[in-house]
């Protein structure tokens, strides 16, 4: 699959969110295009057109997108210790569980 949203991107985001944070947080700044990164909701609706073919596509691009943010970050934050999902607000405005994060060492800027 074609990746149209970056680590550099990404990394931003997390860079600017606390010390907790969930997959939906990362989702919801890159569709605003935060830290005037337009090109960002550019990116994040190509990515999701990747999906376009099978299933609920917001569905099927969190859940790859929680993954591939898993691995790309895997040295610089880890799953949340809470056992559970944390239900938090999705890009369509519902609420649904989703997967929270930690960052390993908040102090220092992920590149």
């Amino acid at each position: 699959m074609k990746r149209f949203i970056t680590r550099e991107m990404v990394a931003r985001i997390i860079n600017g969110l606390p010390e907790h944070f969930d997959t939906h947080e990362i989702e919801q700044r890159i569709l605003r295009g935060e830290f005037n990164q337009p090109s960002s909701t550019v990116a994040f609706a190509k990515q999701l057109l990747e999906f376009e073919d099978g299933g609920d596509p917001w569905k099927s691009f969190s859940a790859d997108f929680s993954k591939w943010i898993g691995n790309q970050f895997r040295n610089e934050i880890m799953k949340s210790t809470n056992r559970e999902k944390v239900l938090s607000t999705n890009v369509g405005g519902g609420k649904s569980k989703n997967q929270e994060w930690v960052k390993v060492s908040p102090q220092i800027p992920i590149i």
